[in-house]
């Protein structure tokens, strides 16, 4: 039903709108359309002003027409005499002044036409620009570091918005370069509650430019978590947004499986099916049974309910059954070994074959086969082919020398084997050809090869490479030496006696001539001191894995570990550290007292709010649930999930149960659909309610369908949990239907649509009406209908 009109079909009649809505019009076009008006109401003064000019000297000549008719008139009987009066020069000189002038304003006005300046803040600048060279305005700008607005968006004008300005006008910009890459970025405590999720959250909302994430394999850290961090070059003082951090992320390496069904007494087609759904590779083979039928599954490689691999390759075997069956040989003489690969399987024979030169039979056509044809064999017999190779060439090929300088070791073998040709190589240093290419062979390209002769290649080392002295060098020096001949790694480790960055040694002597590629092992001191970071909150095992790095760099530090119980905390939780944030010696002792285990306590003497808030100082998790029950105050505590004192491990789930009472309050639903009391009442009843509800449906006028009319009980705060709730649901207003005999069918969805309708459509083959016309309806027209009840319209084909 329209809501503009309020207009009823059914008593009213039908009224159709064929008129499209008119679109709104946006910003640019009301302004486009103002400049436009403007422009037309200039013309039209100039018109107008040219058309009063020459209106005021028409009335001049008109005026002095009729008064000089109207001088003296002579008698009717006396002739009449008519003179011609010569119009005045001057008068001529004046208009065409006017309208000379009226055309240099015209023209002016509209040279002069002044533009109004949009708004181009948070616009991309090439849009401005765009829309600058249509209206002839010259934008220049200069650039800042912006945090709110994004690079190569504008920032801001020196002419406000609204404001007109004339062609060729200058408008200043100030255009965002984005993010300032020196802006100096406070690093969270990184650890191990950190997800790659979390981390790439606060990489985005930073704008933090040089990071990398790397994945290795743990079984102590949760997948697609924290391990660790690195600032590269930075610290957590010096950080800013370019600086470079490095995140170590949990990664545990997964295998998809499968479970496999029983396929005994199954044929093949079943196995198909399920490989594809599930990528799997399958064989098969066939054998004899006298317990199952032709073409039965017998057996299969992995039992039924059992996992495999999807990567695994499952076999199964078919029953050939009691007897196997007798196949006529084909006469396969002169076809492919493709032919005799399709034959073979359909008619379950194995087969082998080889080649050899046939004078008779050409290249790649069988030449013999074991079994003649139409001879008979049983399923499972195994039949020998040979394939020709063609017609052997008796006179030997020449072979002449091809041209290897400058190629690949790898091109003279394909070459060599493909002729029979034996070779040896060996290398040199050549500063001319590249490393791995051949730089001499012992016969010159074009000559022929005699008898078995064999070959010399020369293959190139490449350039000779000198080993540079790394004592002249810091660590820094080392690990950005430039030079793609030599791969430099450099160790760090602890040294007593030694300061931070001292040279320690290097694997290959300085000058000495080495291969290119070689790796050359240069050591560093990390100094004879060592600073402890602080493992509070953290799990022993990290401290463990710090140590152990430690040590593998030269350090001997030992841990000794204290226990104590109550804690609420998960078993190795560091809660005190005798040594943090300190140098020590590189023979030091690091004690901590650790958790001894994560028991769940009582939550009987605690509150519902204590209850909630348990997780935020314990490794549990605790999730409150309030359930109605009688005899029973709200608040109370019912019960828990898991006993007091047992031992669990950290993010162990404990429920605890409070009650909500034994009274609930019943809210007001009338003129409410009736699916929210439902609702409302399943879910008190979820919590352990035994409330109904009883329903008298009744058609209400000016009520939609749906609505609850009255209800006769509601806002009683001690509402038993056993409540019957009394309403009365409206079935809506009744309708009466109208003829749609002389409507199309979309004309009917259309109604149906407006006055919220359900109408089924019913398709007849009937060739006394012409194709869409209605043939009959269900109601018919005249009778009263909800709007839950639909109307049934035949339609002919």
């Amino acid at each position: 039903m329209d809501s503009n009109n309020n207009k009823d079909i059914f008593k009213d009649g039908f009224n159709f709108n064929l008129d499209e809505e008119k679109k709104p019009e946006t910003n640019e076009e009301v302004h486009n359309k103002e400049i436009h008006e403007e422009e037309i109401d200039n013309e039209a003064k100039i018109d107008n002003t040219i058309k009063e000019v020459v209106n005021i000297e028409d009335d001049k000549s008109k005026s002095n027409f009729l008064s000089n008719l109207n001088e003296t008139k002579t008698a009717s009987f006396e002739q009449e005499q008519f003179t011609y009066q010569k119009t005045s020069n001057y008068k001529k000189w004046i208009i065409q002044i006017i309208i000379l002038a009226v055309a240099v304003i015209s023209i002016y006005l509209i040279v002069n036409r002044k533009t109004e300046l949009i708004d181009f803040s948070n616009m991309p600048y090439e849009d401005a620009v765009v829309w600058a060279n249509g209206k002839n305005i010259i934008l220049t700008y200069e650039e800042e570091y912006s945090n709110e607005v994004q690079e190569d968006y504008i920032i801001s004008q020196d002419v406000k918005a609204g404001e007109k300005v004339k062609k060729d006008s200058t408008v200043k910009l100030v255009i965002s370069k984005g993010r300032d890459p020196y802006e100096k970025i406070a690093v969270p405590d990184f650890n191990i509650s950190w997800s790659k999720t979390s981390i790439e959250n606060w990489i985005e909302q930073n704008g933090i430019i040089n990071y990398k994430f790397n994945n290795i394999e743990s079984e102590d850290v949760p997948s697609n978590y924290l391990i660790s961090y690195e600032l590269i070059g930075a610290t957590n003082d010096t950080f800013v947004r370019s600086s470079e951090v490095e995140f170590a992320i949990s990664y545990t390496e997964t295998f998809d499986t499968v479970v496999v069904p029983d396929f005994i007494n199954e044929t093949m087609i079943d196995v198909d099916i399920w490989a594809k759904n599930n990528e799997i590779e399958y064989t098969y083979t066939y054998e004899k049974s006298s317990l199952y039928d032709e073409d039965i599954i017998i057996n299969q490689s992995v039992k039924s309910g059992e996992e495999m691999d999807v990567n695994e390759v499952f076999s199964f075997v078919i029953s050939t059954g009691d007897e196997n069956d007798t196949i006529i040989m084909e006469n396969f003489l002169n076809r492919t070994i493709i032919d005799a690969d399709i034959w073979a399987k359909n008619n379950r024979i194995r087969y082998t074959y080889s080649y050899e030169y046939s004078d008779i039979y050409p290249e790649d056509s069988i030449s013999y086969q074991s079994i003649k044809a139409d001879e008979e064999i049983k399923e499972g017999y195994t039949v020998s082919f040979i394939v020709s190779k063609g017609t052997e060439d008796e006179e030997e090929e020449t072979i002449v020398m091809d041209n290897f300088l400058n190629r690949a070791l790898l091109d003279v073998d394909i070459w060599a084997k493909s002729n029979g040709i034996d070779y040896n190589y060996t290398y040199e240093y050549n500063s001319i050809y590249e490393k791995d290419k051949i730089m001499y062979q012992s016969i010159p390209d074009g000559d022929e090869l005699v008898g078995d002769e064999v070959l010399n290649f020369i293959v190139s080392k490449g350039e000779e490479i000198v080993v540079p002295d790394f004592s002249e060098l810091t660590v820094t020096e080392a690990e950005e030496y430039d030079d793609d001949s030599i791969e430099v790694k450099v160790i760090e480790k602890y040294v007593k006696g030694t300061r931070e960055g001292e040279f320690l040694s290097q694997s290959v002597r300085a000058e000495e001539v080495v291969e290119e590629g070689m790796e050359i092992r240069v050591e560093y001191s990390l100094g004879d001191r060592i600073t402890v970071p602080s493992f509070i909150d953290e799990l022993k095992q990290e401290l463990e894995e710090w140590i152990e790095e430690a040590n593998d760099n030269g350090a001997n530090i030992d841990l000794i570990v204290n226990e104590q119980a109550g804690t609420g905390l998960e078993y190795g939780k560091i809660i005190t550290q005798n040594i943090y944030n300190d140098d020590i010696d590189l023979s030091s002792d690091i004690e901590i007292t650790i958790s001894s285990g994560l028991t769940v306590p009582s939550f009987m003497n605690m509150s519902k709010n204590e209850a909630n808030n348990y997780s935020q100082t314990s490794d549990l998790n605790v999730e409150v649930v309030e359930m109605y029950q009688q005899g029973t105050s709200a608040g109370k505590f019912l019960s828990q999930s898991i006993e007091t004192g047992t031992k669990v491990n950290k993010g162990t789930y404990v429920t605890v149960y409070y009650s909500l009472g034994d009274t609930l309050n019943i809210p007001k639903f009338v003129n409410r659909p009736v699916t929210e009391l439902q609702e409302w009442v399943d879910e008190q009843n979820s919590k352990g309610a035994q409330l109904t509800i009883t329903k008298t449906e009744l058609h209400i006028q000016d009520l939609d369908y749906g609505l609850i009319f009255s209800q006769n009980i509601y806002n009683q705060t001690n509402a038993d949990l056993d409540t019957d709730i009394e309403v009365v649901v409206s079935l809506g207003e009744l309708y009466s239907v109208i003829d749609f005999s002389e409507y199309s069918v979309s004309e009917i969805e259309d109604i149906a649509e407006e006055n919220d309708l359900t109408i089924i459509f019913e398709t007849v083959e009937d060739s006394s009406y012409s194709s869409g016309k209605v043939i009959s309806q269900e109601p018919e027209s005249g009778e009263l209908i909800s709007k839950k009840d639909f109307i049934k319209i035949r339609v002919a084909e």
